[in-house]
C-alpha cells in the first residue's frame, strides 16, 4: 500500500511458557471488480511516481 517505500520490520514472539497465547489474524477478501493498488498518498511526494505493485 507505500508502493514499496515502506518495509515490514523482522519481529518475533518470546512465548512464556506459563500463560497462553493469543494470536489474532486479519484475512481480507476484496470483491474481484475492486481495484487495489497504493494509497494516492504514497505517490504524491514525488510526481511521475508510478505503482509498482
Amino acid at each position: 500500500m507505500s508502493n514499496g517505500r515502506y518495509k515490514s520490520v523482522e519481529h518475533r514472539v518470546k512465548a512464556n511458557g506459563s500463560k497462553n497465547r493469543i494470536s489474532v489474524p486479519i484475512f481480507v477478501n476484496p470483491r474481484p471488480q475492486e481495484i487495489i493498488g497504493p494509497l494516492p498518498e504514497a505517490l504524491t511526494n514525488n510526481v511521475g511516481e508510478k505503482p509498482i505493485y
